[in-house]
Parts: structure tokens; C-alpha cells; sequence
């Protein structure tokens, strides 16, 4: 199984590393040792979201205020969106 971001979220990455380069750069590291626990995560275990939307999963990224939105498309998860869950 491997795990892509698609364009959408590859954009809110770059808004989640600018909010931590800003707001929080101490935080930084450990934000991204996160989503990498999550990816591996999701590679391991690709279901382990909740259902969110039509045919769509959401997992949180622990110690973190965001979440992904991603698909399991045959054997690829495709990462849409990277949501920031304190907007709600």
C-alpha cells in the first residue's frame, strides 16, 4: 500500500508548515514526527479512519489539531485534504 498526497492537500500541508513556522516553531518537530506516525498508520492499517463523507476517511493526526480526509483507491490511500479541526 503507499500513501499520496493529492494537490489539495499537499496545499494545506504547506499552510500547516507555515502555521507551525510561525505560531508554534517549537512545535514543528514533534507536528511532523506525527503525521509521519500517521502515515505509517494508515499504510499499516488503511480503514483505521472513520467514515466521513461518501466513500471517504478521516483520521486524526494525534497531539495535533488536524486531521486527514483521504480514499483507499485499490492499493493506494490518496490523501485530499489536511484539515485544521479547530475551524469546525
Amino acid at each position: 500500500m503507499t500513501l499520496v498526497y493529492l494537490p489539495s492537500a499537499l496545499d494545506d500541508l504547506e499552510w500547516v508548515r507555515a502555521y507551525y513556522a510561525e505560531t508554534f516553531p517549537a512545535g514543528s518537530y514533534n507536528a511532523a514526527l506525527r503525521f509521519e506516525e500517521t502515515e505509517r498508520l494508515l499504510i499499516a492499517q488503511p480503514l483505521c479512519g472513520t467514515p466521513y463523507l461518501a466513500r471517504l476517511r478521516r483520521r486524526k493526526v494525534t497531539k495535533t489539531p488536524f486531521s486527514l480526509i483521504y480514499r483507499v483507491v485499490e492499493a493506494r490511500i490518496e490523501v485530499l485534504r489536511v484539515l485544521d479541526d479547530r475551524a469546525q
